[in-house]
């Protein structure tokens, strides 16, 4: 995602005296994973992150778009090490994982330094573990490629219930908001104005002077699919 950048970090980018970093947060189930690509281990934000070095690393492209649709990601391991429980890459295959957050950051760091002087993350980018692959690499050695999908798609992705009234009530007893949503098909419903036109409204008291069957901005439409 698009951060608010500091001071520090527009100067750094602006002068284009930097050292750069990827800090990489996996969320499963047993616990957090974290790791960033340099040979030693790094405390930033309170956390401590493994020092992977370049046995881990990002293939392709970072996408951060507006369209709803998801944005892939896949970031590769060393897999040498996978039956290794004290490893980073042992422990996340023996983790629950799938369809879990993670977090991966950008972050600018004072050059000369040997990445000991954080700046600030320039970027973000949000999603979850999806696919897990081991294969080959050119090197000889395997790569475990982990896939991962972002994007405001995710949004959708929420376990939402239908407004109907029994699954209202579910909500609250009392609410009789949805009670005859199957009469309303194409009516506006004027929301906190007025009730008299409503089918079984009943003579609903009406507060605030409202004019019955108005409209206005507060109006929910129910449409018949």
């Amino acid at each position: 995602m698009s951060l608010a950048l500091t001071v520090d970090v527009l100067n750094a980018i602006n002068s284009e005296k930097m050292a750069h970093a990827w800090l990489l947060d996996l969320y499963t189930d047993e616990g957090t994973l974290r790791c960033w690509d340099k040979p030693f281990n790094m405390s930033y934000g309170g956390f401590t992150y493994e020092g992977l070095s370049d046995t881990f690393g990002l293939e392709g492209e970072i996408r951060l778009s507006t369209e709803l649709v998801p944005e892939p990601l896949t970031i590769s391991f060393d897999a040498s090490p996978q039956s290794d429980n004290a490893a980073f890459v042992g422990r996340l295959v023996d983790r629950q994982w799938h369809q879990r957050p993670m977090r991966i950051r950008g972050l600018l760091l004072v050059p000369g330094t040997d990445f000991a002087t954080p700046i600030g993350t320039h970027i973000e980018w949000n999603g979850t573990m999806d696919t897990q692959e081991i294969v080959e690499s050119g090197s000889g050695y395997p790569l475990l490629v982990l896939g991962c999908e972002g994007g405001i798609f995710r949004a959708l992705d929420r376990n939402y219930t239908a407004c109907t009234d029994p699954d209202q009530k579910l909500r609250d007893p009392t609410d009789r908001l949805f009670e005859n949503v199957a009469f309303k098909p194409q009516q506006d419903v004027p929301f906190g104005r007025s009730w008299s036109n409503i089918p079984g409204a009943g003579g609903r008291a009406v507060s605030g002077g409202a004019t019955p069957g108005g409209g206005g901005p507060n109006a929910i439409r129910f449409r018949s699919r």
